[in-house]
């Protein structure tokens, strides 16, 4: 399980996204430590409880990751959506069980 900000961008087909970006972001939660983005696995180490170079890294797909006191990750990633903003991109986070997919 994970905690997930999800921050909506409408995807202009005339940017410039990293490789691998899809018009619509897929995530699914692993588990505890991994997810996958745009079918891409980022692992969070075990032990590790910030991850301050997360945005570059993940080329601003994931903005912002660490872990709280009870080694549960909260994360805030960018969620790219074609015509409507998806429901859960509020700016609220969200607890995301493993296996989860969005």
């Amino acid at each position: 399980m994970m905690y997930i900000t999800f921050s909506p961008v409408h995807y202009n087909p005339y940017a410039q996204y990293s490789e691998g970006t899809l018009p619509n972001t897929a995530i699914k939660v692993i588990d505890d430590d991994t997810i996958e983005y745009d079918w891409q696995e980022v692992v969070f180490p075990i032990g590790e409880v910030s991850w301050p170079d997360i945005s570059v890294n993940t080329h601003g797909k994931i903005e912002k990751a660490f872990r709280d006191d009870n080694s549960k990750i909260h994360l805030m990633v960018r969620i790219l959506y074609t015509k409507t903003i998806p429901r859960i991109a509020d700016l609220q986070e969200h607890e995301i069980q493993d296996g989860e997919t969005l």
